[in-house]
């Protein structure tokens, strides 16, 4: 009741701080209650393929346009069209439709001048063309079902592309984005098939991919977080006062209030209640992958556009000049921690974790056979004892024993070259001359 009243007597007296109060207040509401109206039912994705796995390779041709109904990089684009304004799907506009309906585009060798040529689209921007792509196996990524995100289990190398297709459902229709198996899987497999870009081979701030990369998520570089004992806040750099400050010292609505309640990780009290206690929400699956060690902030732009809504509400235009840190999400990383007037943002904390069965490699594509384990002066038998995942670069422990041990753990191995599917001829000549 309170609420209500409140909100009905702002919103006569001011319309706007109406606005932005109930953007907060909603965002509140949302990570108490998750409710999206969307399913997704299946997903295939592919990556270049760097490995010795020959299973499930194909050709691909992936869109930044492809489904999308309402930003569309290129619309005044004859060839892709207006979008509907509906949800995603291959008919949002016509880029799909004049896909399959020209077999040209079907052909690897002519896909690129076609595209580029006839119908004016830019290669790394508009379209990426990738051969012998593989499609990822499930034990690869992982896949938030209701809001509608993947995560993939290791990092990608800088020049890989990554494109999906997908079905979900939205209020109980169904919607398709790209070609899933069912589509290709009686063609010829030298033929081109139709993704959705989510990441170009060269990162681009200005396109609406760069929009799709979750940046609200932080790794701690630990796995099998424990919840007891774990403690983390969000620390700022106060040069005013020559010390880290977990709470900022301006801003009526900021001022001496916990940074990490402010961007969404103190909501709920150690039952579940909605209200504040000083520390963080530890809720699986909502604000942390204990599993793989991921903090997730249940905001998209915590230090961006979330942190500047506060500063909104009251005018405060020169405290969200100082304090928020929007180049960290409209630049690359690399650019953003060279900005040192708004980098001054810190998660600090206290993690204990667990010993876990699954041990990653630094690394990637690991020599398939290299792998040697030892526990103690034991050497561990692979198949028996541990088994390896040479595409994520994984170690995972069969043995209980060998962990209720006590004994340590030894992984030695060797990285694949990225190349080792090109045949190579050497030859060599020495003279001398006196």
């Amino acid at each position: 009741v309170f609420t209500g009243n409140f909100f009905g007597n702002l919103y006569k007296k001011d319309k706007k701080k109406f606005d932005l109060y109930f953007k907060i207040y909603s965002k509140q509401i949302s990570y108490i209650l998750r409710t999206s109206g969307i399913n997704i039912n299946r997903v295939e994705v592919y990556i270049l393929n760097r490995t010795n796995n020959s299973e499930a390779l194909r050709n691909f041709a992936a869109f930044t346009d492809l489904a999308e109904g309402r930003k569309i990089l290129k619309n005044s684009n004859p060839f892709i069209g207006n979008g509907n304004l509906g949800p995603n799907n291959n008919g949002s506009n016509n880029l799909f439709d004049n896909l399959i309906n020209n077999n040209s585009l079907r052909n690897v060798d002519l896909i690129d001048n076609i595209l580029t040529g006839q119908f004016s689209l830019s290669k790394t921007i508009d379209f990426e063309k990738v051969t012998s792509a593989r499609k990822l196996n499930t034990d690869e990524y992982e896949i938030n079902k209701t809001l509608g995100y993947i995560s993939l289990l290791r990092r990608l190398q800088n020049d890989e592309v990554l494109a999906v297709s997908y079905e979900y459902t939205y209020n109980g229709n169904r919607y398709k984005v790209g070609e899933l198996t069912e589509d290709y899987q009686n063609r010829d497999e030298s033929e081109i098939i139709f993704l959705k870009l989510l990441r170009p081979s060269n990162i681009n701030t200005s396109i609406p991919t760069w929009d799709l990369m979750m940046k609200n998520i932080y790794n701690l570089n630990a796995t099998q977080i424990e919840n007891k004992n774990f403690e983390l806040r969000i620390n700022y750099r106060d040069d005013a006062v020559g010390f880290n400050n977990p709470s900022l010292n301006e801003g009526i609505l900021t001022r001496d209030k916990p940074i990490i309640r402010l961007l969404g990780l103190d909501r709920l009290n150690s039952n579940n209640d909605p209200q504040y206690d000083g520390n963080f929400d530890f809720i699986e699956g909502y604000t942390i992958n204990s599993i793989k060690g991921n903090i997730i902030f249940p905001v998209l732009e915590p230090f961006g556009t979330t942190l500047d809504s506060y500063f909104q509400i009251n005018n405060e235009e020169n405290l969200s000049e100082k304090y928020v840190f929007n180049e960290l999400y409209t630049q690359t990383q690399d650019e953003a921690q060279k900005i040192l007037s708004k980098n001054k943002f810190f998660i600090v904390g206290n993690v204990s974790s667990g010993s876990g069965s699954e041990i990653n490699l630094p690394g990637l594509d690991i020599s398939e056979n290299s792998v040697v384990v030892t526990a103690g002066n034991l050497q561990l038998i692979e198949g028996t004892d541990y088994t390896v995942n040479y595409n994520l670069g994984s170690v995972r422990i069969l043995n209980p024993a060998i962990l209720s041990s006590g004994q340590e753990i030894n992984v030695s191995f060797e990285k694949a070259d990225l190349f080792n599917f090109q045949t190579k001829w050497l030859s060599g000549a020495r003279a001398e001359y006196k």
